[in-house]
């Protein structure tokens, strides 16, 4: 009777483990479900217009976060806002950041300063 008593508690054992392997590989996101948003990389940390030699430029300043395992090439599209809110120009911005690192830099665009100024945003940005 302990050998049939022992075939059961190893029985039962065998299937609780087998139930937590199932568990963990439901939870697991399946590949092309990921709820990772490169756009969250990119922060807009400061926005101004600029006079230089060329004539007033209106820029944004960025950063960039990789908190990936690989590296990463960004492709970001920034748009420049005018007085009322509205989109008036942008540009594209392609960069390369290494995981686990941050990339500052700076976007610009040339800016009639009659249009007035409201900031800057990031529309899209892909990586690959």
């Amino acid at each position: 009777m302990p050998a049939r008593t022992l075939t059961r508690r190893s029985a039962g054992l065998v299937f609780l483990l087998l139930a937590l392997v199932a568990c963990t590989a439901d939870s697991e996101p399946e590949k092309g479900k990921s709820t990772y948003e490169p756009k969250n990389d990119v922060t807009i940390t400061q926005y101004g217009t600029e006079a230089t030699k060329a004539g007033l430029e209106a820029r944004a300043e960025y950063r960039i976060r990789n908190n990936g395992t690989d590296p990463l090439t960004y492709t970001i599209v920034f748009v420049f806002l005018d007085g009322d809110g509205y989109g008036v120009a942008q540009n594209t911005v392609h960069q390369r950041v290494n995981d686990h690192a941050t990339y500052t830099g700076t976007v610009s665009t040339p800016w009639d300063s009659r249009s007035g100024s409201s900031g800057a945003r990031v529309t899209d940005v892909t990586v690959s």
